[in-house]
Formats: structure tokens, sequence, C-alpha cells
């Protein structure tokens, strides 16, 4: 995917941040 900064502007869920960063595990609170 396109590279992506982790940073919350509280625009993208966090699912879209997941898809947008590094696939890795879910992001899990």
């Amino acid at each position: 995917g396109v590279w992506h900064q982790h940073v919350n502007t509280g625009r993208e869920p966090l699912w879209l941040i997941w898809i947008y960063g590094p696939h890795g595990e879910l992001p899990t609170t």
C-alpha cells in the first residue's frame, strides 16, 4: 500500500489507518 503516517486527524477511522499503514496486526486498543 501507500505509506501513511499513523496520525489520528479525526478524519480516518482506525481501519483506514491500518489499511494505508504497514500491513500487520489489526489495531487493538
